[in-house]
């Protein structure tokens, strides 16, 4: 139980910084676009192109465009992806391995919380019940097999000690004697 809420707590706090960081980035792009009278994305470098989030540099015609927001990703005829750079301050990395990455990074993330819902939830509290009653089963079965071996074991034992006393080997009431050799 503990488990679930420390995994739960990690995710809202989260999704906190996500949300805080969101919000961050947004107030300084739209306070850095209400300070400048220019034209958004009129930058000549990729540098200073990319610190608007709202601008897209192309190193395919070497020029800073306004990011299409109509869809989620520009078009071949705006710039190839592999030529594309966005975001504050990654210039090194092109549009087209940030997406690869991204989806990457979202996938494991996915299959990571996947897993561990199903080992926190799924499998401790209905199974621990089960198992349980098939331990108690295999104790119980193990008893009476114990049980049974002793019973044989007396029974053997009781023969062993007819098969005794038929032949006079039996020794628990007959005083052992030794022999000798007497002779005078």
């Amino acid at each position: 139980m503990e488990r679930q809420h420390i995994l739960l707590g990690g995710i809202l706090i989260g999704l906190y910084l996500a949300v805080v960081l969101c919000e961050d980035t947004t107030t300084k792009a739209s306070i850095s676009s209400s300070t400048t009278t220019a034209t958004p994305c009129s930058a000549k470098d990729c540098k200073t192109c990319v610190e608007d989030v709202q601008c897209l540099y192309c190193f395919a015609n070497n020029t800073c465009l306004l990011y299409p927001k109509s869809t989620i990703l520009p078009s071949k005829d705006i710039c190839p992806l592999g030529d594309a750079r966005w975001g504050p301050g990654l210039c090194w990395l092109n549009l087209k391995a940030l997406i690869i990455t991204m989806a990457v990074v979202a996938g494991l993330l996915i299959l990571g919380f996947s897993c561990c819902i199903y080992c926190c939830c799924c499998r401790t509290k209905k199974n621990t019940a089960k198992w349980a009653a098939d331990d108690a089963a295999d104790q119980s079965k193990r008893e009476e097999r114990h049980q049974q071996h002793e019973l044989k074991m007396a029974e053997r034992r009781s023969k062993n000690d007819d098969i005794r006393r038929k032949y006079g080997l039996l020794k628990d009431n007959v005083p052992y004697n030794k022999m000798t050799n007497d002779t005078s």
